[in-house]
């Protein structure tokens, strides 16, 4: 499971990193690339605007099993497309 989560969040880092313009901007302070230097995952997270908190997120339980390899499929009918295609 720490593969698949290592996995995921190097994934979600290097998407972020690489998001152009003000996207990608927004997200210099890319949390996801810190996963690795902590050897865990967030259990509590508090976002703030302006000093004041704008969403808490809280781990209320975890699971370790084995998922049907079905969930992870493409859908049938799925077409990759570029979101910043024509920018």
């Amino acid at each position: 499971m720490k593969i698949v989560q290592s996995l995921a969040c190097a994934s979600l880092s290097s998407s972020a990193d690489s998001m152009p313009g003000p996207l990608g901007d927004s997200m210099a302070e890319n949390p996801m690339g810190l996963i690795d230097e902590i050897d865990g995952f967030p259990v509590r997270t508090i976002d703030f605007i302006d000093g004041a908190i704008s969403a808490e997120t809280t781990l209320s339980t975890v699971e370790d099993r084995d998922l049907d390899p079905a969930l992870f499929a493409v859908p049938e009918g799925y077409t990759q497309q570029n979101p910043f295609a024509g920018q």
